[in-house]
């Protein structure tokens, strides 16, 4: 009989532990739900200076991790600066080997959460109509 105690002690501990470990995990001190997140968009010509590339200039000892894309890690760290944190980033910008017209326009998305989203159409970001196009990718990848 001690035997059936102790797997039964031994199952409740790895599941408490379980548990422990999933609600640390979750969000802390988040007043909003995981899904109230938008999509926002700036539009952008190939030779025109970006939001991030003119922050970049005048903030040149921002660290980049070397292993992993350099654009992602200072759009983030753009946004950040600005108290804005970006969810996930896509693009229309296909990069090719063949002349790009400086007038060539692609967009830039941006999720943010929902609290965030006037902050960005201050900024001049516009909120995107779903669904996204189909022809975006990941910056940076």
């Amino acid at each position: 009989m001690k035997n059936g105690y102790a797997y039964v002690a031994v199952c409740v501990a790895i599941v408490s532990i379980g548990i422990f470990i999933i609600y640390e995990t979750l969000p802390k001190n988040s007043s909003e739900p995981l899904e109230s997140k938008t999509w926002v968009e700036i539009d952008l010509t190939f030779c025109q200076k970006t939001p991030w590339d003119e922050w970049m200039s005048s903030h040149p000892n921002v660290t980049v991790i070397p292993s992993e894309p350099r654009q992602p890690q200072i759009i983030k760290s753009y946004f950040h600066d600005l108290g804005i944190t970006i969810f996930d980033m896509k693009t229309t910008f296909v990069e090719t080997t063949i002349y790009m017209p400086c007038d060539a326009h692609y967009a830039d998305f941006f999720l943010v959460s929902e609290s965030n989203a006037d902050k960005m159409t201050k900024l001049g970001y516009k909120i995107t109509e779903l669904p996204l196009p189909p022809n975006i990718r990941q910056i940076g990848y």
